[in-house]
């Protein structure tokens, strides 16, 4: 049977690490029967934590097959996992979820509660799910299952416009079985004091990243070649690494690298949330110099696209929306944040840091700086994501995005000497 499953984008399937989920998380598990999608969540998750429609048939009926139960059973299912979601404990929903409008239920119930949400789809081929369907003590059979297929090719199209915070495919029982995961709570405080080296939105400018770290004593592993400094400063990436210069893959690596040695700190910005989403199939506009990094990912084989691609899923997927260093007198994220989701990890939380105040206020404001003006919390507050000519000091806050992916400088602030240096294109 024909599922056209070439309509959704390759997934990013990450091989080689395991994958961070928020604590703060509802995950919807999406896909046909017999695609494994209960199996996959009791050798993953604590079956506490998991919420499925066919043990709800079963509390109800003693069933799991009692389709004439349904109706009661999907009130059961909504119901456990908003409960737990309002208790504050992560959750995983297992049903087919084929049509939207479930999908849509679980999504509203998610952001209600500030929860963030990954969308798990397993897209295996009929005749897999067919097999594995007849060997299930509920099996729907052939002509359920072949409905199902119907709507799953319907749903694939309305996936790439759901605002989801993460989408997993699979696509290959291999896939799900090299599959490994861990829950993890965002640290957003770090007793680190430093010293700091707090770069700008970079925007794949990596001789510009290059020329600063020079100019700001670092030296480069000869062996492992990532970047350090010998007096064990510490570079802090305020997100938007990519989009709009030439070397964005270069770029990516430099930051991954002093990632993952313990040489950096990294936040996310909104084109790192972009692309990010790009990789993970998701329908977004190419654009605003995202269509740089998009020509150099396929210029790649397809092997090194994957490992491109996990080593930025796996650096944003860990990253936290905003970091508290030196015991709270530094705070840094991309795009800025208000005093009120200071301490919060929540969607909203994010949106901020992601976006800026500006552009979550309910009535936009003509200057998108402005917010600064009501910052009143005891944390310095370094910034960028907004272009300015010179570092803009404002009321305990400064933005230091110079513009490098526009043809300007890139700049790094010094901490604690809250000290600027800057290199040009």
């Amino acid at each position: 049977m024909d599922n056209t499953r070439e309509l959704l984008p390759r997934q990013v399937v990450w091989n080689e690490f395991a994958v961070p989920i928020w604590r703060h998380s509802l995950v919807i598990l999406f896909g046909p029967s017999g695609s494994g999608k209960s199996t996959f969540a009791h050798r993953h998750f604590p079956h506490t934590m998991c919420v499925s429609t066919d043990d709800c048939r079963a509390m109800i009926s003693d069933y799991a097959g009692n389709q004439q139960v349904s109706e009661d059973a999907f009130l059961l299912f909504y119901t456990l996992i908003e409960k737990r979601m309002a208790n504050g404990h992560a959750t995983v929903a297992d049903s087919t979820a084929l049509r939207q409008v479930y999908r849509d239920r679980l999504y509203k119930m998610a952001r209600k509660y500030q929860f963030r949400i990954v969308l798990v789809f397993f897209d295996l081929p009929f005749d897999l799910c067919k097999k594995q369907d007849m060997k299930r003590e509920c099996a729907v059979g052939d002509k359920v299952l072949e409905q199902q297929f119907k709507s799953l090719t319907k749903a694939r199209g309305e996936i790439a416009h759901e605002k989801y915070d993460e989408i997993m495919v699979f696509q290959r029982q291999e896939e799900i079985a090299a599959f490994s995961c861990y829950w993890t709570q965002p640290l957003i405080e770090r007793a680190d004091k430093g010293p700091f080296d707090i770069v700008g939105d970079v925007h794949g400018c990596a001789e510009q990243l290059e020329k600063l770290f020079t100019r700001l004593g670092y030296r480069q592993d000869e062996t492992k070649g990532y970047y350090f400094h010998p007096e064990r400063r510490r570079a802090v990436f305020l997100g938007d690494i990519v989009d709009r210069g030439g070397s964005n893959l270069k770029t990516l690596d430099i930051v991954y690298r002093m990632w993952r040695s313990g040489n950096a700190y990294y936040v996310p910005g909104n084109h790192c949330n972009k692309v990010f989403r790009y990789l993970n199939g998701r329908n977004v506009n190419i654009n605003e110099g995202m269509d740089k990094t998009v020509a150099e990912l396929a210029a790649v084989s397809n092997q090194e696209r994957e490992q491109w691609s996990s080593k930025f899923s796996l650096l944003y997927a860990s990253a936290p929306p905003y970091l508290l260093l030196d015991r709270g007198r530094l705070l840094v994220c991309h795009a800025g944040i208000l005093p009120r989701y200071i301490g919060r990890t929540d969607h909203k939380a994010c949106e901020c840091c992601l976006y800026g105040p500006a552009a979550i206020a309910s009535v936009k404001p003509q200057d998108p700086l402005a917010w600064t003006s009501q910052y009143n919390a005891p944390h310095l507050l370094v910034y960028g994501h907004i272009p300015v000519a010179e570092p803009r000091w404002h009321n305990n806050t400064v933005d230091i995005d110079l513009g490098a992916g526009h043809d300007g400088s890139l700049a790094a602030l010094r901490y604690p000497e809250k000290e600027i240096v800057q290199v040009k294109r």
